[in-house]
């Protein structure tokens, strides 16, 4: 709903900081997940990530109804964190919520009467086949390949919206 009351302009005005964002987050999410472990450990105390204690999943989701663009990598950036950095995991549990998001947001434009058939249609499509096509490149492609991969087109295109929307 939110998405559908901001204007145009300030949407625009703030693509590239959400994707940035994304981008940063998984780049430093190993390096983020042994700090938060080190400072928990420092207190005697130890984290244990899952699903259910996940809170920051839940604005990460809200991110991703309101701007589904980078939020994969966002997903990614906070299940790598929970994971120790485990890209393979990370990607299985990104897939999932990813998909939870899409059916919530969806319905949500779908009643409002906010979806233009045609063009969504092929979207989804493309989105299944892009999905498979995905899965299996996640199982062949090393880790370390697919990390520098997502945060090169990541940055890339955060440069690239930051021209077209600033300048």
């Amino acid at each position: 709903m939110l998405l559908l009351l901001t204007p145009q302009r300030l949407f625009d005005g703030i693509v590239p900081l959400l994707l940035g964002f994304a981008t940063l987050l998984f780049a430093f999410a190993e390096k983020i997940g042994a700090a938060i472990r080190r400072r928990a450990e420092g207190k005697g105390n130890t984290i244990i990530f899952n699903v259910s204690t996940l809170k920051v999943l839940l604005p990460v989701s809200f991110y991703g109804g309101y701007f589904g663009a980078g939020v994969g990598i966002l997903i990614l950036g906070v299940f790598s964190i929970a994971t120790g950095g485990d890209y393979r995991s990370a990607n299985v549990a990104k897939n999932f919520v990813s998909s939870l998001n899409g059916l919530v947001a969806s319905i949500v434009f779908i009643t409002q009467g906010a979806v233009v058939w045609p063009p969504t249609l092929a979207l989804m499509a493309g989105t299944i086949v892009g999905g498979l096509a995905g899965s299996y490149l996640a199982r062949v492609i090393p880790r370390t390949v697919v990390r520098v991969l997502v945060v090169a087109v990541g940055a890339a295109l955060t440069v690239s919206l930051a021209k077209r929307y600033w300048f």
